[in-house]
This record gives C-alpha cells, sequence and structure tokens, in this order.
C-alpha cells in the first residue's frame, strides 16, 4: 500500500534552526515498505530510495531536525551514531541538490 503525501504549492517551514530543511512546492511522496519514491511534479523528476532514506523522509516531513532524525536511525537500524549523522546528511544534501527540498531561512541576524 502506497501512502501519498501532497505537499501543494507552499514551502512546508520547519523550525528556525541552522539544518532545518523545508519540501519545495510541487513534491509527491509514495511512502511504502521498501522505502520511498519522491516526484517533482514540475519537472517530472523521480528520486527512488530505500527504507532509510524512507525513514529520513518521514522524519524531515514531521518536522524533525537532521541531528534528531539520524539518533532515530542509529538506534531504529543499530548503527553508529556518526555513521546515521553521515548518511543522514548525505541523504538531505542529495535531496537539496535534486530540487527535493530547501534549507529554511534562518530568524538569526
Amino acid at each position: 500500500m502506497f501512502k501519498l503525501q501532497r505537499f501543494g504549492r507552499h514551502i512546508r517551514k520547519f523550525p528556525e534552526n541552522p539544518g532545518s530543511y523545508a519540501v519545495t512546492p510541487g513534491i509527491q511522496a509514495s511512502v511504502h515498505e521498501n522505502g520511498v519514491v519522491l516526484l517533482h511534479i514540475p519537472t517530472g523528476r523521480l528520486f527512488q530510495s530505500n527504507r532509510t532514506g524512507a525513514k529520513i523522509w518521514q522524519g524531515l516531513t514531521s518536522g524533525l531536525q537532521p541531528d534528531v532524525i539520524a539518533a532515530d536511525i542509529s538506534h531504529h537500524y543499530g548503527v553508529p551514531q556518526d555513521v546515521a549523522v553521515r548518511d543522514t546528511a548525505s541523504f538531505l544534501t542529495a535531496l537539496e541538490q535534486h530540487g527535493f527540498v530547501a534549507r529554511a531561512a534562518s530568524s538569526q541576524p
């Protein structure tokens, strides 16, 4: 069974902390038991990932900070914290490079 999330035209902003990300407009996500498939509607670009990527995506869309997501992955999969932090950062960078997320604006001067 697929779970479809629609983010429409508005950027969903997460807490205004460094490292926060926002889903860009026009993204649809299908989370399933083997991972996640993301569709960037304006360009037709697809992005597919495994279960770990799906867990990162779900954490992100729930408003969790990357360090919290990494801690959850470390605990859930039994991997060292530094590996989870590195892999989470790498995945978020890939999402950003492909236009699926953007860094949220910081309210700090």
